[in-house]
């Protein structure tokens, strides 16, 4: 496995993990604290989708588009269309 491959997976577990602290926060009777949460906004702002989405946009999905995967279709069109729904989901929360 490359190294870059290993670190998309090694993002991959980390935001996870994030994720499923503000779901188990989410249900505590008061919720996520609001650290919690700008914890949350900060990472996506400042990691996730500038680096991670950006080593898959440029790394990931070009090399995947050169072995035969469409651009326009399937899997790559589907997460391309996620990650600017996750964008404009993300710039709704920190406002």
């Amino acid at each position: 496995m490359d190294q870059w491959e290993q670190r998309l997976r090694a993002d991959h577990e980390q935001t996870e993990q994030l994720l499923a602290t503000v779901e188990q926060a989410s249900r505590a009777p008061d919720g996520p604290s609001r650290w919690l949460i700008q914890k949350l906004v900060q990472y996506v702002k400042d990691y996730l989708d500038p680096v991670h989405h950006a080593k898959e946009e440029t790394l990931l999905f070009p090399l995947l588009g050169r072995r035969g995967f469409p651009m326009e279709a399937g899997p790559i069109a589907q997460m391309l269309v996620d990650h600017e729904h996750n964008r404009q989901l993300w710039a709704q929360l920190e406002a």
